[in-house]
Parts: structure tokens; C-alpha cells; sequence
């Protein structure tokens, strides 16, 4: 699209071997500073493939790159290797892609850990952690503030960077009590950032049954948490049970007490500022007909 999203035509692919461009399970794209856009692929949030037939997970083929607007793109040779039918393949899946805002640096959460590149895609190697162990974990989501401090879903636990503060992502799962984002049956972490204000950071869990766990709220960049949407209620299910394929969460661009959190339905959230308290509200209702304005 030139226009905005208005319109849009389709990129045609001038390559001698068109295998190259099979695989259109586009899970993921960033934008670095620079321009480059990143695309990565493959959608493994259901593992069940060959016997899940509404919702398999679909191999990808590892990682796109294009340096000029989206007008050719390149497969990077070191997230695939076209002889490479292994199905354990680190960039089989790419969950999640992100830019650093600072330095350009793109991440990539895959189903061999979270890594990164600082040489444009020629290489990726895994990020650096202060609790050993997750190195090789499947990951899950990345996302950065604006300020180039970082949240991450590794192993299904919560990791930060802060930008001036940290070399190495920290774990910050554990106990809630300790102001620490819930270990204990995790099925996925979503995270977002306030476009506003780098200190509040969100995050949706779901249970490994695929209910909502807890919604929480950081104002420190993610160092410490507190609960703002209990999970257990049947009044209040946004993920249904779907929540490790279905969720999403959203901070407003103008206030960073104004959330949405989504998974089988929308709710807003709405929080005082200084406070923990968060007005709920359901926004969608999936079930009723596409024709209702709440559908």
C-alpha cells in the first residue's frame, strides 16, 4: 500500500526460484529506525500438526528482510537453510518480531529462544540472560518502549531490559506477592508498552487451560507488578478459553490508564491515575451476528 492501507496491490515476487517465496504464514513484522522491515514466519501456537485439522500450527521459513519499502524481499540466509527440512528448526517459528527504537538492533522470539541481530540479519545469536536456563526456550513475544527498554516471553516467563539500567534481560516471573508476575501455570505472556510513557508496561496471562490468569500493570518498566484484572471470575473471561491462541493486548497512545485486552472478545480498562484500580468493560460480544455494531 502507498496510500495509507486505503488501497492495496500485490507484491509480485521476480525470482528465478519462486520456492524461495512459498511460505506466505507471515506471523510477524518491524520496522527498524532505519526502514528495513523484518517479516518473520510461521505460526506454532497449536503444536497439534497432522491431527488438529481446524487450527494446526504452519511451518514458516524462517526470516524476510526488505530494505526498500517492501518492493523485494530476502529471505536471511542464516535463519534458513533451504536443505534444512529439520521441523525442530530455531526459525521454524517466529512468534514475535521487534525493533529496538535506540539502536536498531532487531529481535526475533522463536522456537529455539529469543535472539537478536546488531549486523542487519546476517547473524542472530541468543540474547544474553541473568538467570541461565532459558537460552533455548521457546519465546513467545517481545515488544520494546520507546525509550529501547524491553519486555520479553521466554519459557513462558516475564523478562526485562531496561534502557540504561540493564545489559542483560532479568527474569521478573515468581510470586505475586513479591511483585512478580505469576509462574505458576502459565500457558502465554502478551506484553505492551504505553506509547506515552516508557515506565507503564502491561501484560495479559493466560493459564495453561487457556483462561485468563491475571492482567497486570508495571509504572517501573516492567521491574515490579501488580494484579489490575483477576483471573477465576466467569463474568470476567476475555480469552474465554482460547487464550493461548486468542490474545491480545493494547495501551491508548494518549493515556497510559486506558487499556484493551482482548482474546475471544474485546474489554477496555479503564485505571485512576496513582492507583490500581481498573474499571472494566466488555466491548465485543463474538458470538451475536457480523451485522451487530458489537460483533
Amino acid at each position: 500500500s502507498t496510500t495509507g492501507g486505503n488501497s492495496w496491490s500485490p507484491v509480485v515476487f521476480a525470482k528465478d526460484d519462486l520456492a524461495d517465496f512459498a511460505n506466505y504464514a507471515i506471523s510477524c513484522i518491524t520496522q527498524t529506525p532505519g526502514g528495513d522491515i523484518y517479516a518473520g514466519t510461521g505460526e506454532g501456537w497449536f503444536y497439534q500438526h497432522g491431527t488438529n485439522h481446524a487450527t494446526p500450527m504452519i511451518m514458516g521459513g524462517g526470516i524476510y528482510k526488505s530494505s526498500d519499502r517492501g518492493e523485494s524481499w530476502t529471505r536471511l540466509s542464516a535463519t534458513w537453510d533451504v536443505n534444512d527440512d529439520d521441523v525442530l528448526h530455531d526459525f521454524a517459528y517466529v512468534n514475535e518480531i521487534a525493533a529496538d527504537p535506540i539502536t536498531g538492533y532487531v529481535y526475533a522470539a522463536t522456537a529455539g529462544g529469543l535472539k537478536v541481530t546488531t549486523d542487519g540479519g546476517t547473524t542472530w545469536n541468543p540474547v544474553a540472560y541473568e538467570e541461565i536456563g532459558y537460552e533455548n526456550r521457546v519465546a513467545q513475544d517481545i515488544t520494546f518502549a520507546s525509550d529501547g527498554s524491553a519486555v520479553a516471553s521466554v519459557g513462558n516467563a516475564c523478562f526485562i531490559k531496561r534502557a540504561g539500567e540493564d545489559t542483560s534481560f532479568k527474569l521478573r516471573s515468581g510470586s505475586v506477592s513479591d511483585g512478580l508476575i505469576s509462574s505458576s501455570g502459565v500457558g502465554r505472556l502478551e506484553f505492551a508498552f504505553s506509547p506515552t510513557d516508557p515506565n507503564y508496561v502491561y501484560c495479559i496471562a493466560a493459564k495453561t487451560d487457556q483462561t485468563l490468569q491475571n492482567i497486570y500493570q508495571s509504572t517501573d518498566k516492567g521491574n515490579t507488578w501488580v494484579v489490575i484484572g483477576f483471573g477465576g471470575s466467569a463474568d470476567f473471561q476475555p480469552l474465554g478459553t482460547q487464550g493461548i491462541y486468542d490474545i491480545a493486548i493494547y495501551v491508548s497512545p494518549e493515556d497510559p490508564y486506558y487499556i484493551l485486552v482482548a482474546g475471544l472478545n474485546v474489554w477496555q480498562g479503564r485505571g485512576i491515575p496513582g492507583a490500581t484500580l481498573f474499571a472494566w468493560e466488555q466491548v465485543t460480544q463474538w458470538s451475536l451476528s457480523p451485522l451487530n455494531p458489537i460483533y
